[in-house]
Protein backbone atom coordinates (compact mmCIF):
# COMPACT_ATOMS: atom_id res chain seq x y z
CA UNK A 1 0.00 0.00 0.00
CA UNK A 2 1.33 3.48 -0.93
CA UNK A 3 0.33 6.54 0.99
CA UNK A 4 1.25 9.79 -0.66
CA UNK A 5 -1.31 11.57 1.77
CA UNK A 6 0.65 15.01 2.37
CA UNK A 7 -0.92 16.33 5.41
CA UNK A 8 -2.27 14.97 8.65
CA UNK A 9 -2.33 10.67 9.18
CA UNK A 10 -4.42 10.98 11.64
CA UNK A 11 -5.89 7.48 12.00
CA UNK A 12 -5.75 7.11 8.16
CA UNK A 13 -8.87 4.45 7.81
CA UNK A 14 -7.41 3.62 4.04
CA UNK A 15 -3.89 3.17 5.59
CA UNK A 16 -5.28 0.93 8.41
CA UNK A 17 -7.65 -0.95 6.39
CA UNK A 18 -4.43 -2.22 4.19
CA UNK A 19 -2.54 -3.28 6.95
CA UNK A 20 -5.26 -5.32 8.31
CA UNK A 21 -5.92 -7.05 4.73
CA UNK A 22 -1.67 -7.72 5.36
CA UNK A 23 0.21 -5.29 3.16
CA UNK A 24 3.04 -3.83 3.94
CA UNK A 25 3.24 0.41 3.44
CA UNK A 26 5.23 2.87 2.15
CA UNK A 27 3.90 6.26 2.95
CA UNK A 28 5.10 10.05 3.43
CA UNK A 29 6.53 10.64 7.19
CA UNK A 30 3.80 13.13 7.68
CA UNK A 31 1.53 13.11 10.92
CA UNK A 32 0.98 9.67 12.65
CA UNK A 33 2.52 8.21 10.01
CA UNK A 34 5.52 7.15 12.02
CA UNK A 35 3.30 5.26 15.13
CA UNK A 36 1.57 2.85 12.43
CA UNK A 37 4.41 2.03 9.81
CA UNK A 38 6.85 0.64 11.84
CA UNK A 39 10.22 -0.64 10.11
CA UNK A 40 8.36 -4.19 10.60
CA UNK A 41 5.69 -3.20 8.18
CA UNK A 42 7.15 -0.26 5.58
CA UNK A 43 8.63 2.66 4.82
CA UNK A 44 8.23 5.87 5.20
CA UNK A 45 9.45 8.58 2.83
CA UNK A 46 11.06 12.17 3.65
CA UNK A 47 11.08 14.31 1.66
CA UNK A 48 8.00 13.34 -0.24
CA UNK A 49 9.30 13.70 -3.69
CA UNK A 50 8.54 11.63 -6.48
CA UNK A 51 12.23 10.09 -6.77
CA UNK A 52 11.44 9.60 -2.74
CA UNK A 53 8.96 7.12 -3.49
CA UNK A 54 9.57 5.74 -6.26
CA UNK A 55 12.89 5.36 -3.98
CA UNK A 56 10.82 3.56 -1.41
CA UNK A 57 8.92 1.35 -3.38
CA UNK A 58 11.97 -0.08 -5.25
CA UNK A 59 13.82 -0.89 -1.79
CA UNK A 60 10.59 -2.80 -0.58
CA UNK A 61 10.56 -4.51 -4.08
CA UNK A 62 14.15 -5.50 -4.25
CA UNK A 63 13.90 -7.08 -0.55
CA UNK A 64 11.31 -10.02 -1.02
CA UNK A 65 12.28 -12.05 1.38
CA UNK A 66 10.92 -9.57 4.02
CA UNK A 67 7.23 -9.42 2.29
CA UNK A 68 5.59 -11.91 4.06
CA UNK A 69 7.06 -10.78 7.21
CA UNK A 70 6.04 -7.41 6.63
CA UNK A 71 2.99 -8.32 5.96
CA UNK A 72 2.28 -10.24 8.83
CA UNK A 73 3.72 -7.52 10.96
CA UNK A 74 1.02 -4.87 9.04
CA UNK A 75 -1.54 -7.42 9.76
CA UNK A 76 -0.98 -7.96 13.73
CA UNK A 77 -0.20 -3.97 14.30
CA UNK A 78 -3.75 -3.06 12.85
CA UNK A 79 -5.45 -5.66 14.52
CA UNK A 80 -3.51 -6.09 17.93
CA UNK A 81 -2.26 -2.33 18.35
CA UNK A 82 -4.80 -0.10 16.60
CA UNK A 83 -7.89 -1.10 18.27
CA UNK A 84 -10.80 0.76 18.42
CA UNK A 85 -10.16 1.50 21.55
CA UNK A 86 -6.69 2.99 20.64
CA UNK A 87 -8.32 5.14 17.76
CA UNK A 88 -10.98 6.40 20.33
CA UNK A 89 -8.31 7.02 22.74
CA UNK A 90 -6.36 9.26 20.14
CA UNK A 91 -9.35 11.11 18.79
CA UNK A 92 -10.08 11.95 22.44
CA UNK A 93 -6.29 12.96 22.98
CA UNK A 94 -6.79 15.17 20.61
CA UNK A 95 -9.42 17.09 20.97
CA UNK A 96 -8.64 17.61 24.80
CA UNK A 97 -5.21 19.21 23.31
CA UNK A 98 -7.15 21.57 20.58
CA UNK A 99 -9.39 22.70 23.00
CA UNK A 100 -6.74 23.09 25.96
Amino acid sequence: FVSTQAYENFTSLAMLEAMAAGNAVVAEDVGQSAEFVQPENGLLVTPATPVAFADAIAKYLRDADRHDAMAAASRRLATDVHTVEHSAADIVAFWREAGA
